[in-house]
């Protein structure tokens, strides 16, 4: 008989396919790995865009990272671009955080998929510069008055209830938060992205309409 007290805790969480609540923070794309199962795609609420990206390791400002070229031509500002991965559930989510090259946008969109496959939306500033900066996202530091849409789920939890488990999330750069003209060639840089867990998981409570500061 297998005594399951001596296995390492760390082996069976690996065999039975959960991400081990530990506290800290872990990486979901670097250059390391490629960026693998990072996917660009594009967008709009609307028809008639023209939107374009391409998402692929790259070198910016003095730095390899995961470089997207993208445009955001298009006849609506609902136009967008983004760049995404889905992984296991991971439980105790704080914050993503991203090392991030933005010389075009000023604000972003950032999704997050739950266990239960719920998508919420978030708005967030950010400041257009040539330099690399990290920028720290999280549910409570999104732009204050922003609806926080939320839509989709497994059709058994009705409810703007976060059901601890993040399983997506996705970067979104909206043509309405991005400087100058919106068909020219824009690109962004991603050296990092990590995500932040606690040890406790996040406390199950509805979503307010407007992110509280």
């Amino acid at each position: 008989m297998i005594s399951f007290h001596k296995i390492p805790y760390w082996f069976l969480c690996i065999s039975f396919g959960a991400i081990p609540l530990l506290g800290g923070e872990f990486s979901i794309g670097s250059p390391a790995d490629g960026f693998a199962d990072w996917h660009a795609r594009t967008g709009s609420e609307v028809k008639n865009s023209a939107a374009t990206a391409v998402f692929k390791p790259g070198t910016l400002a003095g730095r390899t990272c995961g470089r997207l070229d993208y445009s955001l031509a298009g006849r609506s500002n609902e136009t967008y671009v983004s760049i995404g991965k889905t992984f296991k559930p991971v439980d105790g989510f704080r914050a993503l955080l991203v090392e991030l090259y933005c010389p075009d946008a000023t604000e972003l969109f950032v999704r997050f998929v739950d266990r239960t496959g719920k998508t919420f939306a978030y708005k967030y500033a950010v400041t257009p510069s040539a330099n690399w900066q990290t920028v720290q996202f999280r549910f409570d530091n999104a732009i204050p008055g922003f609806p926080v849409f939320v839509w989709g789920g497994d059709g058994k939890h009705k409810d703007r209830i976060w059901h601890d488990g993040l399983r997506r999330v996705e970067l979104c750069f909206p043509r309405a938060g991005s400087t100058g003209i919106s068909s020219r060639a824009r690109v962004a840089g991603f050296a990092k992205i990590k995500i932040r867990v606690s040890d406790a998981p996040h406390p199950a409570k509805n979503i307010p309409t407007s992110p509280q500061p």
